[in-house]
């Protein structure tokens, strides 16, 4: 199997994290995010399983380009957790990756709370990884340039 490509990032949390988990749960207000660069935007969400302590649970997601893809909870714990994996994508995502992973944490330094998010992205093959790796390096060139402005 071939090594994930990982990105993170993190940033300082101006709310109480319980309320930014509640709204984690709040599928049917994901459409709101309209996409960013090649992310389309989703159109909807909705739980296929929902499991009392949330972990185990699917969503499934459809975008606004008529993709599609699930997102399972793999670990949940209340206002500090999240882990998620990305899968059963639509094509054309399934001839790039075969899964994702987003873990969600909060991390208090000092006095203050970030959220910190990590990415790991499993591709189908070693050209497809190097070329997606290039983007990625654009896109956290982008996301640098965009946070200075």
């Amino acid at each position: 199997m071939l090594e994930a490509l990982k990105f993170s990032c993190r940033e300082s949390l101006e709310i109480d994290p319980k309320i930014l988990f509640d709204e984690f749960l709040k599928v049917e207000n994901w459409d709101d995010f309209n996409g960013f660069l090649f992310l389309p935007g989703i159109k909807r969400a909705k739980f296929i399983t929902q499991t009392k302590d949330l972990t185990g649970s699917i969503i499934k997601v459809e975008n606004m380009d008529d993709s599609f893809h699930h997102e399972t909870i793999i670990e949940w714990v209340v206002d500090k957790k999240i882990v998620i994996e990305f899968n059963q994508f639509s094509k054309p995502l399934s001839h790039l990756a075969s899964h994702f992973i987003e873990v969600w944490e909060v991390r208090k330094v000092q006095d203050i709370e970030f959220l910190h998010r990590s990415f790991e992205l499993y591709l189908v093959s070693r050209l497809k990884k190097i070329l997606f790796g290039l983007s990625l390096n654009f896109l956290k060139l982008q996301f640098v340039v965009t946070q200075k402005k």
